[in-house]
């Protein structure tokens, strides 16, 4: 699958996260004047909604996603460009109606994007597109390994069977959302695939 088109204007980040990118680092954008921005990152995806919920800046700023540290400049834009070739192939097999926009950094190795409301206006969904983009790290377009990069993060492998029946369309979460700790991993972990296809439908639950 070819790459999506980076749409969104380049933008200047202050500085990378200082931790192993073993794990990829999520911030939200907070800009200081024009195409220039404060970041505050961290690698906890929970943390990241947390912040999102709080901030609530998202849908204007959007976010950065740290893919790549390596020094070799082409390496690293072949890496973000994977992780985007990948998100943009799982909302076409959604058949989402608006997708995630992307956009450059001044850091060859992290990816700027403004995430379909699909993702931002539903907490779980939050929640599994982090998990997502960290899977997007090991897909490579030279080898089209989209089934093996969707299971590549060990969260992933525990909700497996959550996470197939949603990419069959199945995107309504059946339960109400507390806390920001109440995300994918915590909801479908335990649960057999009878329970996973009670909480996965096609339609939202009705409110009473």
């Amino acid at each position: 699958m070819k790459c999506p088109r980076f749409t969104l204007k380049t933008v200047s980040v202050s500085c990378l996260p200082c931790y192993d990118f073993e794990v990829p680092g999520f911030s939200l954008l907070y800009k200081k004047r024009a195409n220039s921005c404060d970041t505050s990152w961290t690698s906890c995806r929970d943390q990241f909604q947390e912040v999102m919920q709080r901030d609530d800046n998202i849908k204007e700023n959007g976010m950065l996603l740290a893919i790549s540290d390596s020094n070799n400049k082409d390496l690293a834009q072949s890496r973000v460009r994977d992780v985007a070739t990948f998100l943009r192939q799982i909302e076409k097999k959604l058949k989402l109606r608006k997708f995630t926009r992307f956009g450059r950094t001044n850091l060859p190795g992290v990816l700027y994007l403004k995430p379909s409301e699909f993702w931002t206006k539903d907490k779980m969904r939050v929640s599994l597109m982090t998990l997502l983009l960290r899977c997007g790290r090991h897909y490579r377009r030279n080898k089209e390994n989209f089934k093996r990069a969707l299971f590549s993060d060990a969260y992933a492998k525990r909700t497996k069977v959550a996470i197939e029946r949603f990419m069959r369309g199945n995107t309504y979460y059946q339960e109400s959302v507390g806390s920001f700790y109440e995300g994918w991993l915590s909801a479908f972990r335990k649960q057999k695939k009878v329970q996973v296809n009670k909480l996965l439908k096609k339609k939202a639950a009705k409110i009473n």
